[in-house]
């Protein structure tokens, strides 16, 4: 049985394990000067060496906070090299496309719409769960799932 982590990086983001028998999913950890916290990331993998697999981030030239982000993904990714059997960087539109049909196209007008979208895909995917209207929440479950139906098990779209 495999666990796959889903993250969905940066300050909203969070971090979802996903099998066929569990599913769990908490806030990512950041440290107060704004780097994410791989102490405490380390602490929440564990030992175990899992299969992660990353939303991909993208530079956007001439928006405020990019460069900022982007070192932060790379901390984060290299301390996910050092702690999982295997990390896999996947972009929004392969495992939104995948996991939640018919959404609304992300453009700035409707991109509070496809956040509520993907969050009420995750909850009737994982009713067991109790979260809020956190999207990072809802998006980590929906890429580790992706990626546990998808790739490892090789189902179709």
């Amino acid at each position: 049985m495999s666990v796959v982590v889903g993250i969905d990086p940066g300050r909203g983001g969070a971090i979802a394990w996903v099998s066929a028998r569990r599913v769990q999913a908490v806030r990512l950890p950041y440290s107060k000067d704004g780097r994410p916290d791989c102490a405490a990331l380390a602490k929440l993998i564990g030992t175990t060496k899992p299969i992660v697999v990353i939303e991909r981030q993208f530079h956007v030239p001439h928006r405020r906070g990019e460069e900022a982000k982007l070192v932060g993904y790379g901390t984060l990714y290299g301390a996910l090299k050092m702690l999982a059997s295997a990390v896999h960087e996947v972009t929004w539109e392969e495992w939104q496309d995948s996991m939640a049909p018919g959404a609304p196209k992300s453009d700035k007008t409707d991109r509070l719409r496809r956040k509520r979208f993907l969050v009420a895909c995750a909850k009737r995917r994982f009713p067991e769960l109790d979260f809020d209207e956190h999207s990072g929440i809802a998006d980590a479950l929906l890429i580790a799932e992706y990626w546990r139906i998808f790739i490892l098990n090789g189902a179709t779209q």
